[in-house]
């Protein structure tokens, strides 16, 4: 039996799921979302490399240009994380 969610686009479940807020959509979304490829914003040798503000800022930076998302500012996003004195 298939469910009336396979035939649905990404978008399609999405809107779905945030008009109905039933369970079966929920589970159909997350198991669906869990099936795309992860992206790996920043390797491990990178990260050796730089301070955790750089860090900070290179994550937003390459999250903002792979899906166009709207961050608040490295400054605002996180707190102050600069050296405590």
């Amino acid at each position: 039996m298939t469910n009336k969610f396979e035939s649905m686009s990404d978008q399609e479940l999405k809107q779905y799921f945030f008009q109905h807020r039933d369970e079966d959509s929920f589970h159909a979304y997350m198991d669906r979302k869990s099936l795309r490829p992860k992206r790996v914003l920043m390797e491990a040798e990178e990260l050796n490399h730089l301070s955790f503000d750089e860090q900070v800022k290179v994550v937003e930076d390459r999250m903002r240009s792979h899906q166009g998302t709207k961050l608040p500012d490295s400054q605002n996003s996180l707190g102050n994380h600069g050296d405590v004195a």
